[in-house]
């Protein structure tokens, strides 16, 4: 007499996921599970990536001045028009980006001085000597100057690579989907900011020659000096 075959065991997982309309809770619990740690391991891989680089505080600087100004321009919009619903800094967008890297290109560059402290103590300097706080003609800037090319090419380097990082927290949000640079938007402002170096560095040269480029922070000298 033949032996029967022997039952597969019920605790083997099956090969492929099933055919269907939607997986179960439990599947798809496993599934989010799976997705988020495979999603930390890439995280922690691009950090290191980066510290490699040299470009974890650069990038970090200017995700946080971006931050910064949008929440102040977001109390602005409100001030300017009560019914106005406050728009959140994150996820990054190309619509979002614009706007601050708009700003970005049109500030006075921060003095040397200021801008050494920030870079050695980016976690305790008050929120009036970050780059993107600073309104023309205010300490710790160098009237008549303006930022380069090169820190808006980094800026948007540096929102992308957040965006990168995290649009798959937000994958019900189309625009958070599309890379900056495909967007004819931020393609502008970068080629913008292309042309304008030539005119920029030789106003940095006049400003140079004229000994402004100094610019001495008042907040950071002592009481005597001030």
């Amino acid at each position: 007499m033949k032996e029967p075959s022997p039952a597969p065991c019920a605790a083997a997982p099956s090969r492929s996921l099933p055919f269907g309309p939607a997986l179960d809770d439990g599947m798809q619990r496993s599934l989010d599970a799976l997705n988020a740690a495979s999603h930390d391991i890439r995280l922690r891989l691009a950090v290191d990536e980066r510290a490699d680089k040299g470009t974890n505080g650069a990038y970090a600087r200017h995700v946080r001045n971006y931050t910064l100004y949008w929440d102040r321009h977001q109390c602005e919009m409100v001030a300017q028009d009560p019914t106005w619903t406050p728009v959140p800094a994150m996820p990054i967008t190309a619509a979002k980006a614009l706007i601050f890297l708009n700003q970005e290109r049109t500030r006075e560059k921060v003095s040397a001085r200021a801008h050494a402290l920030q870079l050695n103590d980016d976690h305790f300097l008050p929120s009036f000597l970050f780059c993107s706080q600073r309104r023309p003609g205010s300490s710790g800037t160098i009237p008549g100057s303006y930022v380069g090319k090169s820190i808006i090419q980094q800026a948007i380097s540096a929102l992308e690579d957040w965006r990168m990082s995290h649009h798959h927290l937000y994958l019900g949000i189309p625009e958070a989907q599309v890379r900056l640079r495909d967007d004819n938007r931020i393609r502008q402002i970068e080629s913008s900011a292309k042309h304008d170096e030539p005119k920029r560095a030789e106003s940095s040269q006049v400003l140079k020659a004229s000994g402004t480029t100094s610019g001495r922070c008042p907040h950071l000298l002592p009481l005597q000096q001030r």
